[in-house]
């Protein structure tokens, strides 16, 4: 996603100015502009939310979930939340998304660990290449777990396959902080990039998320699909979880299910819930 955002903007120097590429159309451009300087100017995190989407188990229940960013672009129309994180990375202020992310999550299990203490399902909260370039995230991260109260183990960072395959080293530094202060770490979109897989043994890693264009090629349960099957398989060698995500149909799920698929992620089982569904889906059961 932030790679087809990126294409059409450019940052040049230490300003944050912006050059647009291919985008022709000029309304658009103005928008997208717009969206930029309004950003460096301060953002109005009044227009952004957090979602939850549930990755459900082998026995159909709710596991954990990742959180996902929202974006009220009604002043801003056509651009859409793609466009937002594109000129959020471009300009910087994607740091400050990822906080605002974090602590809208934190604040979110704070309040149902008051009501159910022993509240375990961890939550994953996506990281872009800007951000592990922030000398501060590590300290940043733990600082907001410890203001409300939340294990730094509930929290699992995902960066996709691309990102590790062209910043290893970087990320490789980044990964072992975060896992010494107590985050997961999960690898998404897996199978579309090029990362070297030798990396996978020596990275502390948690989570393989099997990337959805391979998902969406399941339309039999007795089909052969050997990228998948290969993740699985992988993921089952190095004793990691493996996530599918962008489930959509019973086939797709029967199909991942009949391969010992850790968990599923999808609008079969839930579209991603609105923090009071979310909150009612956990407290439902302590009413």
């Amino acid at each position: 996603m932030l790679e087809d955002a990126l294409k059409n903007y450019k940052q040049t120097g230490k300003s944050g100015e912006l050059i647009f590429v291919e985008n022709t159309n000029y309304g658009r451009t103005v928008k997208v502009a717009a969206l930029a300087q309004s950003m460096l100017s301060g953002l109005d995190f009044s227009s952004l939310s957090v979602v939850y989407q549930p990755k459900i188990n082998s026995v159909n229940q709710v596991d954990s979930a990742e959180a996902l960013l929202r974006w009220d672009n009604v002043n801003s129309a056509p651009l859409t939340l793609l466009d937002f994180i594109g000129v959020a990375e471009s300009t910087g202020v994607i740091v400050d998304v990822g906080y605002f992310v974090l602590e809208q999550v934190c604040e979110m299990l704070k309040v149902i660990r008051q009501r159910v203490p022993d509240f375990h399902k961890k939550i994953s909260v996506n990281l872009s290449i800007r951000q592990l370039a922030d000398t501060k995230l590590v300290e940043t991260f733990e600082a907001i777990c410890k203001q409300h109260n939340v294990p730094t183990h509930q929290i699992i960072f995902e960066v996709t396959e691309s990102v590790m395959a062209e910043n290893i080293n970087l990320l490789t530094s980044v990964i072992h902080a975060l896992k010494t202060a107590g985050f997961g770490i999960a690898i998404d979109d897996f199978g579309t990039g090029q990362s070297n897989l030798s990396y996978l043994s020596q990275l502390p890693i948690d989570e393989l998320k099997i990337d959805k264009s391979f998902i969406d090629k399941i339309n039999s349960e007795d089909g052969d699909y050997p990228i998948v099957d290969m993740v699985i398989s992988m993921a089952k060698a190095l004793k990691l979880k493996v996530v599918a995500e962008g489930v959509e149909t019973v086939t797709q799920a029967t199909y991942l299910r009949s391969k010992a698929c850790d968990l599923i992620q999808g609008y079969y089982f839930y579209k991603p819930l609105l923090l009071s569904d979310w909150l009612e889906l956990n407290l439902q059961s302590v009413k």
